[in-house]
Formats: C-alpha cells, sequence, structure tokens
C-alpha cells in the first residue's frame, strides 16, 4: 500500500498486524534483497513524519526499520511518536525492538 502512496492505509494495516499478533511480526523473516527497499521506504515514512508531526508516519518507519534488522533507528523513530499517541501496537513494536537490545 505504502508502495502506491496509500501511506495513511499501510499505517491502519501495520498497526493492526502488530497490535492483533506481535508474536507473529517477530518471526517475520525479510529476504536480504528486500532491505533496501524497507529502509527506503522507512525514510520516506520518516521524512513524512518529520514534516507533518504524524505519529502513524512515525509508527511506520519504525516497523519498517524493524523489518530491516535496523533496530536501532526503529527505536530511534518509535521515539517520536509520543507518549499521547501510544496504543497497544506502539507498546507492542516496543517491545519486539527492545528484545534485540537485550
Amino acid at each position: 500500500m505504502a508502495d502506491l502512496g496509500r501511506y495513511h492505509k499501510a499505517a491502519w494495516a501495520m498497526r493492526r498486524a502488530v497490535r492483533i499478533d506481535r508474536s507473529g511480526v517477530r518471526y517475520l523473516d525479510a529476504p536480504k534483497g528486500i532491505h533496501a527497499r524497507l529502509d527506503e521506504l522507512a525514510k520516506t515514512y520518516r521524512h513524512r513524519g518529520a514534516r507533518h508531526g504524524r505519529a502513524d508516519d512515525w509508527f511506520m518507519a519504525a516497523a519498517l526499520y524493524y523489518l530491516a534488522d535496523e533496530h536501532e533507528h526503529a527505536r530511534e523513530a518509535l521515539e517520536h511518536v509520543g507518549h499521547e499517541h501510544a496504543r497497544e501496537s506502539t507498546s507492542n513494536l516496543d517491545e519486539l525492538i527492545a528484545e534485540h537490545h537485550s
């Protein structure tokens, strides 16, 4: 969806997936060849978040960085979501990222 410019819809779907089945996201293994595209999309969302201040854009950047095994970038992006926009999906993603720092 994000590839088609449907950023809001993609963010909604990602939040839903992380909220419903956090453990399933943990076991997603993106092929190495797709990491560059995930990184590119994460940067797009990061720029959108910086420009518009939308928590969902920062969340998507964090989720995409997580899937690309860039956990430090994922942590940095997730910090921009803010407590006032934290949801179950945000907490779940935070826990997934934290598992890679322990």
